[in-house]
């Protein structure tokens, strides 16, 4: 009898012993065949852990973030997006132009900075975290001078142009003495942390270098949901553009312009 043909009739001599169940096990103990039932559970187990690592960087919650428009007026965008915020965190409140320029402190004709909304905000019960590479001090105290020195010639200008700059200083001092700030360049890794951790955050972004043109156009873009390659925006425009995806590198050359350190965070959540 050949050797192959001793092991079959051992193999079913011992099945015939054992009973199917206690001879399956005895296989698997021994490493000749797999457990599919604890395969399945470790499979599923992997599936669940999957899930939860995705529920936690991106909140389907924050999947539902309401969309507005600019202002016929295009300037506007900063209000736009902080309507977003607000209609998003404590729905049921009509927030007219009228009231979204008196949370903002907009000034009629210029752009919006965002210290004064900033402080409103956080009046209101929200959680407000700021990032980004600015010397509020420092501005405060020089106003224009700082402002080319940081932005440069190009931003720098055109900031001055759109901006009430002597209204921005005191603002500026306000926003010292009630808010601690992270002085330095975020980056994707931190819109990932803040929206996992249910913030939805503003970002200011040259909208030139966001749609392909040349120049220089301030704006600001309402961030709900990031992965590997692309982020998600509402952007208020003009044009409106709802539920924009973006690549991570085209983000980053329209938010670090003219460089690395003109890239901001402003991320909000409600506590009540």
């Amino acid at each position: 009898m050949e050797l192959g043909q001793f092991r079959w009739i051992e193999f079913l001599r011992r099945r015939r012993v054992l009973g199917r169940g206690r001879f399956i096990r005895e296989l698997v103990r021994a490493g000749v065949i797999e457990d599919k039932e604890n395969s399945l559970s470790r499979n599923s187990k992997t599936k669940r852990d999957r899930k939860l690592r995705k529920k936690k960087s991106n909140p389907p919650a924050l999947l539902k973030v309401p969309f507005f428009a600019n202002h016929d007026d295009n300037t506007h965008c900063f209000q736009a997006s902080i309507r977003m915020i607000l209609e998003y965190f404590t729905p049921g409140a009509e927030y007219t132009w009228e009231l979204l320029d008196q949370l903002t402190g907009k000034k009629e004709g210029q752009w919006t900075w965002p210290l004064f909304a900033m402080i409103q905000l956080k009046n209101r019960g929200f959680d407000v975290v700021n990032i980004e590479d600015f010397d509020y001090n420092r501005f405060s105290n020089e106003g224009e001078t700082y402002i080319k020195e940081k932005c440069g010639e190009e931003v720098g200008t055109a900031q001055i142009k759109h901006s009430d700059i002597p209204y921005e200083m005191k603002n500026a001092e306000l926003f010292m003495k009630d808010f601690m700030f992270e002085p330095r360049v975020p980056d994707l890794q931190d819109i990932g942390k803040l929206l996992g951790d249910g913030y939805l955050i503003i970002c200011n972004v040259n909208s030139c270098a966001l749609n392909d043109l040349p120049g220089y156009s301030g704006h600001t873009v309402v961030i709900y949901k990031i992965n590997r390659s692309h982020l998600f925006i509402h952007d208020p425009g003009l044009p409106p553009l709802q539920s924009r995806k973006i690549a991570h590198d085209k983000f980053v050359m329209s938010w670090a312009y003219p460089s690395e350190h003109e890239k901001n965070v402003m991320a909000f959540r409600y506590r009540g």
